[in-house]
């Protein structure tokens, strides 16, 4: 061995030994992010190793993970609203943060339950999330863009549909019989998230709407989400499981005019990894080891059928089709979203006035799903003279919503088990004549079937208006007296053709329905604000409200269509009606509401 080689080594053993220790200096960093107002985690707070490009999120429990090159690595944490962070990592392993409001928001003025208060005031736990956040989410509806961007509040869709209905939780809770969607309160207005409200007839797979996708997120000025017993007390039990309310855009305050427009798309784009399913030749040598030839099969005479002959040709060979359906990209498109808005806000001495449009359209990735949404709103409020003041809202949306059976427990009815397990070498013809059953007494069918002939449409308006009148008698005291309520109308049309799995069994399916929810409201509040030696601040309000909601539904099924070409208008040509479903009932409540706000020295 000469010496040239003997250095070659000794190099190469140094950058061994220099490599190694730097991997083995690396930090494995984990801890939660804190809340310091109410002591709740954080989700997606980002914490980033300052100086680097690595960084990560924290997840729905407040928690991160990340690896920092050493001990003198410092780590940043950033949240909207929030003040940032900086800490050095040192010897620790485990690093928990709580982060409070930035100081400049502390004065921010936020809706709360009939008034406002401002963040430094506030002894309940509220969280706010203004019109920018909202609008940069692009989402059908304000209850997506809820979600991961407040604290204590988890969004969870039950569909894949555009529009599909979403369940909010606010801190987690749960009931075993009672519901859990909190209190919504739009421009005064309360209601509760039901989606009976956008739903006439029943759809198969247990899907159903957003009615919160009725209303324009671009018209929203800021979402206030009261969590906590202290915040939801002055709405009684309606706001055990919290209460979400949301202001829409109003007039200018400065005396200007201003005319916006904005338009954007969006594309939902599909996963380049497919789930794994069997290919056609993959599934023709599964059936011919699961189902092989009668031991006294003789060729030229004995006839093969069922399941057998999925693997054999009538000759006794093994069948070898050559075609390779992969359903996952036969279902499959290219989501595409638009979203265009226009708005005229101005205001003059004593008037303000806000007008808007707006219409979005989405396609789902899943084909023949989509939903379209034209919405309008006003605003005006005028000041008569010192002591007297009027306004009025009025807004309202018209829906259109196409799905798909997506969401069922029966597995052959369900159109992504079936584009995972029906077998992949049906031919062109099969498809076209429907003559595709594995089993004709069963509901399976392969999902382009289902997806281009089943049809679930449903059609939605909703209109929405307050008139309110604000006395002022004197500077500490304010009389408001609100009368306004809204209605949603919906009517839905499904089909379910006797060549598709849903429809088989019944020889053709058809269904109509249509539902009605009509809600008033009447709300009387008297409010007295005063601070006394500059010291004490005492704010008390006191108010009686009376709201009645009607619930009115109507749905005719038939079955064993004799006449199929109509698709959804096929429904009088049933041979059997089965009994009509209706219902109709209210309920009034009358309340008595009281609150007492109090800042100072004791």
């Amino acid at each position: 061995m000469n010496f040239k080689e003997n250095c070659k080594r000794l190099l190469l053993f140094s950058l061994f030994l220099l490599f190694v220790s730097g991997v083995s200096a690396q930090i494995q960093v984990t801890g939660v992010v804190i809340d310091e107002v109410d002591e709740s985690p954080l989700i997606g707070v980002t914490v980033m190793e300052v100086g680097t490009q690595k960084g990560v999120i924290t997840d729905m429990d407040g928690n991160y993970s990340i690896t920092v090159k050493d001990e003198n690595s410092r780590l940043s944490f950033t949240y909207i609203g929030k003040e940032a962070k900086t800490v050095r990592v040192g010897n620790r392993r485990k690093v928990d943060v709580t982060m409070g409001d930035q100081a400049n928001e502390l004065n921010e003025l936020v809706v709360i339950g009939y008034g406002s208060a401002k963040k430094s005031d506030l002894t309940g736990s509220v969280a706010s999330m203004k019109a920018s956040a909202i609008e940069e989410s692009r989402s059908a509806s304000f209850t997506s863009a809820l979600a991961g961007k407040i604290a204590g509040v988890m969004a969870i869709q039950n569909g894949g549909d555009p529009g599909a209905g979403i369940n909010i939780k606010i801190r987690g809770a749960s009931s075993v019989s009672a519901g859990t969607s909190p209190l919504y309160v739009i421009d005064g207005v309360l209601m509760e998230n039901s989606q009976s409200e956008v739903s006439g007839a029943s759809r198969m797979g247990d899907t159903s709407l957003d009615p919160m996708a009725l209303i324009n997120p671009n018209d929203i000025a800021s979402i206030e989400v009261l969590k906590d017993a202290s915040a939801t007390a002055i709405y009684g039990s309606r706001g055990a499981n919290g209460v979400v309310i949301i202001t829409t855009k109003s007039g200018t305050k400065d005396g200007s005019t201003q005319l916006s427009f904005s338009a954007d798309a969006g594309f939902d784009l599909l996963p380049q990894k497919r789930t794994y399913a069997l290919s056609g030749a993959e599934y023709e040598n599964y059936m011919r080891l699961r189902f092989p030839l009668p031991a006294d099969f003789v060729p030229g005479e004995s006839t093969l059928a069922g399941n057998t002959a999925l693997g054999w040709n009538p000759d006794g060979t093994p069948k070898i089709t050559g075609i390779n359906r992969v359903w996952q990209d036969e279902i499959f498109r290219l989501g595409v979203s638009q979203n265009y808005n226009i708005s005229l806000r101005g205001s003059s001495k004593k008037n303000t006035y806000a007008f808007s449009l707006g219409y979005y359209d989405k396609t789902g990735i899943v084909k023949n799903s989509d939903m379209n949404r034209f919405s309008y709103s006003m605003k005006a409020e005028s000041t008569v003279n010192n002591y007297l003041k009027l306004g009025m809202n009025l807004s309202g949306s018209v829906m259109v919503n196409n799905g798909i059976v997506n969401a069922t427990n029966q597995t052959q009815s369900n159109i992504f088990t079936q584009m995972l397990i029906f077998r992949p070498n049906i031919t062109d013809r099969e498809i076209e004549d429907s003559t595709d059953a594995d089993d004709p007494g069963s509901s399976w069918n392969n999902p382009i079937t289902n997806l281009n002939s089943v049809v679930q449409r449903t059609d939605a308006r909703r209109t929405q208006g307050t008139a309110y009148v604000i006395v002022t008698p004197s500077k500490h005291w304010t009389l408001r007296s609100t009368i306004g309520g809204y209605m949603t109308d919906a009517k839905s049309k499904n089909f379910y053709p006797s060549t598709s799995g849903m429809g088989r069994v019944d020889k053709g399916r058809a269904s109509h329905g249509v539902a009605r929810t009509t809600n008033l409201l009447n709300e009387n509040t008297l409010t007295f604000m005063k601070t006394f030696n500059e010291i004490h601040a005492v704010n008390v309000l006191g108010g009686i409200t009376f709201q009645r909601t009607i619930f009115d539904n109507l749905t005719t099924t038939t079955t064993g269509l004799e006449i199929e070409s109509l698709d959804e208008e096929s429904l009088k040509f049933g041979a059997n009606i089965l009994p009509p479903e209706n219902s109709y009932s209210y309920y009034s409540l009358m309340s008595y509401l009281g609150r007492i706000n109090y800042r100072g020295l004791l």
